[in-house]
């Protein structure tokens, strides 16, 4: 699970969580607009990478519903194809 709103990532249950935007959003920040998703998402690029290694297949899920949600899944895409490990 990756996610610019803190809460939500300490609240979920999910063991593997990757917190995007350290340097870009504040901690308990959520509802924020498409581009600024998909710029936390390439600042966190690094994790991405590596939690993505190895793999074949990506699943994105996201709700697209105008904020973070919709910007993170074509940068997860970028930096899943870029790094075709």
């Amino acid at each position: 699970m990756a996610g610019t709103d803190r809460a939500s990532l300490e609240r979920n249950p999910c063991p593997s969580k990757i917190p995007l935007g350290k340097r870009l959003r504040k901690p308990f920040d959520c509802r924020v607009p498409p581009e600024e998703g998909y710029l936390c998402t390439l600042e966190s690029r690094e994790t991405i990478t590596r939690f993505l290694r190895g793999s074949d297949v990506v699943l994105i899920l996201a709700t697209f519903g105008g904020g973070t949600d919709t910007g993170e899944p074509p940068a997860i895409a970028q930096i899943k194809t870029q790094n075709l490990f």
